[in-house]
């Protein structure tokens, strides 16, 4: 009889032998089972992919949902100002009646201007492009919601071959006999009171010529120049571009730029290299200031080619006012410094705004945009601003004085540029004869924005 040990040792023997006879059937059936077992492995991704693919496609597209992204503004000393949106003009007409000539316009965001070479309508040289006509196609543009891309050409007849061609939307022309055949129009922008436009020679030597009357910008045109608002700050407008400002003072202001400019020529290009400014624009501020005169001296303590006050020549680091390179430096600094401070407005309100701020000080300046601003216009505006000081000035004599200090050094940038005053002797200056002699020697490059 078999021991306890010996029957253990039995019974594991058999086992091992059974487990060994089952398993040979594995090799045969492994292969088959590693098949169902990788197919139900796909299967299941398969039935993954699908639910997920219908879970994304039932959450809604976030394509049309408007999505406001704001962003840091860059740091500046001033807090930034908040201009209120243009007043675009919307037409009374829908889309589906106009022809299809005129439907294109509410695809383009661009108003194409072409214009004949003429200081009456831009004067256009090295970084200035500034002129009532050019301002005033800048605004109408900026009311309409349209950018203005503004081209000078040779000729008026070059001007109506744009239009014609469907190359610009308007074209601004110097004579009276415009080519108005197939069915062309002009708008009057004085609304038929040429009294209130017509002492600068500005608004009758122009006219504004649209392809057609039904052309909705033509229609919009004499909608928005002929409101009652926007023809006094056109007449304002027109006074700040006056063809005929220096003609009282014309004989002097060339003969002391012939002798005092070439002086100091030099120390003007070193300050505009420093700064970035145009050393033409700074002349014209000096000599504004101080007709180019170092010894200069106000009743209020104000001294220098540059007339700077004490506080403002501390700040600017000048030790001697009355040294003509220490002014030209810090009064060519501080100017940059109110070129900074409102370069959120557009060229060329910006320059006129930082001579207003240089002129009467920037606190002064903040005031004014301030009630532009309560008003509901445009504080980076120079019409508005403009129109501000003109309405208010017999309440402030400063308004008065800044608005003619303005006007003045936007004159003379335009005189010395027109003839290149940097020399001792007048090279082929044209004797003045009491005609509009601007038009006659001022040259203008053709130029698009």
């Amino acid at each position: 009889m078999p021991s306890a040990k010996d029957l253990t040792c039995t019974q594991f023997d058999a086992n091992l032998h059974k487990t060994r006879t089952q398993s040979t059937a594995w090799p045969v059936l492994s292969p088959l089972l590693n098949s169902i077992l990788i197919a139900s492995l796909v299967a299941s991704g398969l039935v993954s992919c699908m639910a997920l693919w219908t879970a994304y496609r039932a959450i809604p597209s976030t394509r049309s949902i408007p999505v406001t992204i704001t962003r840091p503004s860059p740091t500046v000393q001033n807090p930034p100002i908040s201009v209120e949106p243009p007043r675009v003009f919307v037409m009374p007409t829908t889309r589906r009646h106009l022809s299809p000539s005129v439907q294109p316009f509410y695809h383009q965001g661009t108003l194409v201007v072409a214009a004949v070479r003429s200081p009456t309508i831009v004067f256009e040289k090295d970084r200035f492009k500034h002129g009532f006509h050019y301002d005033a196609a800048r605004h109408y543009a900026a009311a309409q919601g349209m950018k203005l891309k503004f081209v000078t050409v040779k000729s008026n007849q070059t001007a109506l071959q744009w239009l014609h061609a469907g190359k610009a939307r308007l074209a601004l022309t110097t004579s009276h006999d415009s080519d108005l055949s197939e069915g062309k129009v002009k708008i009057d922008l004085s609304c038929q009171n040429q009294s209130a436009l017509s002492d600068q020679r500005i608004i009758q030597q122009v006219d504004w010529v649209f392809k057609s009357a039904d052309d909705p910008l033509s229609i919009a045109a004499e909608q928005y120049f002929c409101d009652s608002q926007r023809s006094e700050q056109l007449a304002a407008l027109a006074s700040f571009y006056d063809r005929h400002y220096l003609d009282r003072y014309l004989v002097t202001t060339v003969n002391t730029l012939q002798q005092r400019l070439p002086q100091y020529k030099h120390d003007f290009q070193q300050a505009a290299k420093l700064f970035g400014i145009d050393w033409q624009f700074l002349a014209a501020v000096g000599y504004q200031e101080s007709y180019l005169d170092p010894t200069s001296v106000s009743p209020t303590g104000v001294r220098g080619l540059m007339m700077l006050t004490q506080d403002t020549a501390n700040e600017m680091g000048v030790v001697d006012r009355e040294n003509p390179t220490q002014s030209i430096i810090g009064g060519t600094q501080f100017l940059y410094a109110m070129l900074q401070k409102y370069r959120t407005a557009p060229y060329p309100d910006r320059y006129w705004l930082a001579l207003v701020g240089y002129n009467m000080g920037p606190g002064a300046l903040d005031e004014v945009r301030s009630r532009v601003k309560q008003l509901g216009q445009d504080p980076n505006s120079w019409l508005d601003v403009q129109s501000y000081l003109i309405d208010h000035q017999s309440q402030n004599s400063r308004y008065t004085q800044t608005l003619q200090y303005t006007k003045r050094i936007r004159a003379y940038v335009e005189l010395i540029k027109t003839h290149n005053l940097t020399f001792s002797q007048c090279i082929g200056l044209p004797v003045y004869d009491g005609n509009d002699w601007f038009s006659k020697v001022v040259s203008v490059r053709t130029h698009e924005d």
